[in-house]
């Protein structure tokens, strides 16, 4: 017998979704590179670059550990703590590698599948049957993940936990245009090791099983035999689903009046529920942009607002929040996102530097480089993010802090630094005593 097979790309777009507002924004020249205007202003290739490396320390906050920590500043890993470290490590190198197969067997696909199918009345051999399609889902996910990595993206570790029954592992994809999105995996311990059960997806605000819950109600009402078997709620599911669907491929089609005509034509339930609400926003922010009216505006803030309030502490908040702080360039909107996806992370200092970034492309300088600042010294995990933190610095005449990323750029990341001598604020460093330190003068 076939196994039941849901569409694939639609059920996973959301893992490797991210804010294209964002992403377009973020997407500013590459700082490190050379280009026709680079002058001689100092001789970079004399500098005494490895006499001020210095090792990173990776941020660590309580009850969970950010990446292995020197043996100076760790405080001792439980097994546990080790066991999830190294599952972590392990999800990495299959999706920078491209192993779909070891990805497959990190992750229980089957069980996502039934948790998917858990209130239906799905016959249990028709469940099993299903669930053999999860191992695909997984191995799609991870191809996806590879493809962006490939392109020039990330997939960074940013939390471990292994707290008894809320172990997990937040990984940050960053695409190479700057858009970005945190894959939450909840784990479980299976045979003195730890498995996947579970994928939160920051930017859907939802889990993959309820993602993937949408794309197997209609396979299974389309069987009559199945569909007999549906309770009174599942067939009103199965209503809701269907007309979410019409809203979806509106907004994939850029039909943006329909999406918002669609959403009207929902049950009150339905439209309290969190994909018609991200639809309905999406579609507002694009009238607004296109339309640039006080009535769009209001309109589309208010939707925000109810989204807020419908989901506080929901992950897809701070993206909502961000994409309508940069198309209103509104710093209050900007920082409430970046508490929301703090809050949220438990804590990503690559977050200070992606906020500094948008604030400073506001006019912001100065408070840009005090969200900086407050990230520490830490290593942002990509040469995009220290070269980003270098024009800051640099605008801000942060002499201390542009030594840090230029020797990072440099000795870490092995950046071609030619045209750093044309951003604005090199003429101040050049003049300052840390400067003169670094190139021996």
């Amino acid at each position: 017998m076939e196994v039941m097979k849901p569409p694939a790309a639609l059920v996973i777009v959301a893992l490797v979704a991210t804010s294209l507002i964002l992403g377009a924004l973020l997407g500013e020249p590459d700082p490190s590179e050379p280009n026709a205007g680079a002058t001689a202003a100092a001789d970079l290739r004399s500098a005494r670059w490895r006499d001020f490396a210095r090792p990173n320390v990776p941020f660590k906050s309580a009850g969970s550990v950010k990446g292995e920590l020197p043996d100076s500043v760790s405080e001792p890993m439980t097994e546990a703590d080790r066991k999830v470290m190294n599952y972590a490590n392990a999800w990495v190198n299959a999706v920078t590698s491209g192993d779909e197969d070891a990805a497959s067997e990190l992750v229980d696909g089957g069980r996502i599948f039934r948790e998917a199918l858990s209130t239906l009345n799905v016959p249990q051999w028709k469940q099993f049957m299903m669930s053999m399609g999860g191992s695909r889902i997984i191995r799609e996910m991870s191809t996806l993940i590879t493809s962006q990595i490939e392109d020039g993206g990330s997939y960074t570790i940013i939390d471990t936990s292994a707290e008894e029954g809320r172990a997990h592992v937040l990984f940050r994809l960053e695409q190479s245009n700057g858009g970005f999105n945190y894959h939450d995996i909840l784990l479980e311990e299976s045979q003195d090791a730890f498995v996947g059960k579970e994928i939160r997806i920051a930017v859907s605000g939802e889990n993959l099983s309820t993602t993937l819950r949408r794309s197997l109600v209609p396979l299974l009402a389309a069987e009559s035999s199945t569909f007999l078997g549906f309770s009174a709620e599942s067939t009103a599911e199965l209503t809701s689903i269907e007309q979410v669907a019409e809203m979806s491929n509106a907004l994939a089609a850029g039909d943006y009046p329909l999406v918002l005509s669609s959403y009207q034509r929902l049950s009150e339930a339905t439209k309290k529920t969190i994909s018609p609400q991200l639809m309905r926003v999406g579609a507002l922010a694009q009238l607004y942009r296109a339309n640039s009216d006080r009535d769009g505006m209001e309109t589309y803030l208010a939707a925000i607002d109810e989204f807020d309030g419908l989901f506080p502490g929901n992950a897809a908040v701070g993206f909502v929040l961000y994409d309508a702080a940069i198309i209103q360039e509104d710093e209050q909107l900007l920082m409430r996102s970046y508490a929301a996806m703090q809050e949220w992370t438990g804590g990503d200092p690559w977050l200070n530097m992606v906020t500094a970034r948008v604030l400073h492309s506001f006019g912001n300088t100065s408070k840009a480089h005090e969200i900086l600042r407050a990230a520490g010294d830490v290593d942002f995990g990509t040469l995009k993010a220290h070269r980003t933190a270098l024009r800051i610095t640099l605008a801000a005449e942060d002499h201390e802090a542009t030594m840090r990323h230029l020797v990072r750029l440099k000795e870490q990341y092995h950046a071609n630094l030619g045209a750093v001598p044309d951003l604005g604020g090199w003429d101040a460093f050049e003049s300052s005593p840390q400067y003169r330190a670094l190139v021996g003068d």
